[in-house]
């Protein structure tokens, strides 16, 4: 019996409780710094939890972290690691944090449009990623849609790609199409542009909804809109017309197309209002990302795709105009981007990014949140396997799991959410501690 009349072994288990609940807030205040200094660098972020679902990013690292103080609880002793292991994990957990809500690993993306093309870098890693699409859940094409490509081979000029648009508009007119918007910049006035406002005020007495896009320049490392030429300016007031501008990436592809300029929503993609009208014909409102950007998913079908030529020299194809909306653009090497889908003509990229928004089917970033408590969670799940006297090949086969539960999760969310995770974060955080807490650990041991 002890002093106070209690049995020796509840007196140590009451001892053993105090002394854990005291390690657990250690640790609570030891993450603290941490998320205060990545809450600095990120809090112009999205908050923690926008959906339900999104709970499984703290579900996971919160078992865990209750698995590991479990397991510290069964053989006894604290929870905390000696100040070498505590400052390391401290540090770098603060490092890595810092750079997953600034993205810092991501490469930089440029605006790419009409007659545009970007250098292309192939020791840049965006490509890596590219597996997420294909488990991404695609979503039938809406049948109303049709693209329209205008070949342009060398000696035809935008005066040729005027003329065939008047032309082609005459006959969805005719055919009593429900909308029409035109994937070409129009910069410079043309003897044409009278007749070519006649037929679009003609098209519209009709009821169908008509746009025509216009560019974007760098101009002393900023980017400004250009202006369709004056005399179409009557016919094609500014909400009449959307940007031809999308965002390629240091290896060269398009995988994402900004909804509007500047963040200006007086100033949408061509994309966005042709959807915008699609779904407005239908009496529905489109929502669009909150980033103003739409990583788009292909359409599980091909989109009804046709060439000009064939459509104007052959009567028997003119009824596949009727009651759709028509996406015309041109063909050429000059017009053709390289996608997580191959290589596609400018107008199927619009028309990909349409499909998206009208099926609420794109693609969202997951919240820096979600990395900080995974990096944190790992990287104490290591701290602590190190400081119980893990082997190197332990400390290993642990980082091997963590790599393929971190690309399951992220293929998961993928396939169920179409949420994209980032885990070069996580990874290169877990990869790049290990050899820190093994001379860590060699250290303690001297």
């Amino acid at each position: 019996m002890s002093k106070k009349g209690k049995p020796a072994s509840e007196d140590s288990i009451t001892k053993d409780i105090l002394a854990w609940r005291k390690d657990i807030l250690k640790l609570a205040v030891m993450a603290i710094p941490s998320l205060l200094v990545t809450l600095g660098t990120a809090w112009l972020k999205e908050k923690l939890f926008a959906q339900p679902w999104q709970a499984i990013w703290v579900l996971l690292p919160l078992s865990l972290f209750v698995g590991v103080i479990w397991a510290r609880i069964k053989k006894g002793g604290s929870l905390l690691f000696s100040k070498p292991f505590r400052w390391l994990l401290f540090g770098y957990v603060t490092i890595f944090s810092v750079a997953a809500s600034s993205r810092f690993l991501d490469f930089q993306i440029r605006p790419v449009g009409y007659n545009h093309a970007v250098p292309r870098n192939w020791l840049s890693l965006n490509w890596a990623g590219d597996w997420r699409y294909w488990i991404a859940r695609r979503k039938s094409v809406d049948p109303k849609l049709l693209v329209v490509t205008m070949a342009r081979p060398e000696g035809r000029t935008l005066e040729d790609i005027r003329l065939d648009c008047i032309r082609l508009l005459k006959l969805a007119t005719l055919q009593e199409a429900k909308g029409f918007a035109m994937d070409f910049y129009f910069d410079k006035g043309s003897q044409l542009d009278s007749l070519f406002c006649l037929t679009v005020a003609q098209a519209r007495a009709r009821k169908i909804e008509i746009s025509l896009g216009y560019n974007i320049v760098a101009i002393e490392n900023d980017f400004q809109r250009t202006f369709i030429a004056a005399s179409l300016q009557n016919c094609f007031p500014l909400e009449a017309q959307g940007h031809l501008i999308g965002l390629a990436e240091r290896d060269g592809k398009v995988r994402v197309m900004p909804l509007f300029f500047k963040g200006d929503r007086t100033l949408p993609s061509l994309s966005y209002k042709f959807a915008s009208s699609i779904l407005a014909k239908a009496g529905q409102t489109l929502l669009p990302p909150r980033s103003g950007l739409v990583q788009f998913v292909a359409p599980q079908e091909e989109i009804a795709r046709v060439s000009y030529e064939k459509l104007i020299d052959d009567r028997e194809r003119w009824p596949l105009l009727r009651d759709r909306f028509v996406l015309v653009g041109e063909l050429s090497e000059r017009d053709a981007f390289s996608t997580a889908f191959g290589k596609l003509p400018g107008v199927v990229i619009h028309a990909y990014a349409a499909h998206s928004l009208m099926r609420n089917n794109f693609i969202n970033h997951a919240p820096w949140g979600y990395n900080f408590l995974l990096i944190f969670t790992f990287c104490f799940l290591l701290t602590a396997l190190a400081s119980q006297g893990a082997s190197l090949g332990q400390l290993l086969k642990t980082n091997l799991l963590i790599t393929i539960a971190t690309f399951l999760l992220s293929a998961a969310t993928m396939y169920f959410w179409l949420t994209w995770f980032d885990v070069i974060y996580a990874l290169a955080a877990v990869w790049l501690f290990l050899p820190l807490v093994v001379v860590v650990k060699k250290g303690n041991r001297t």
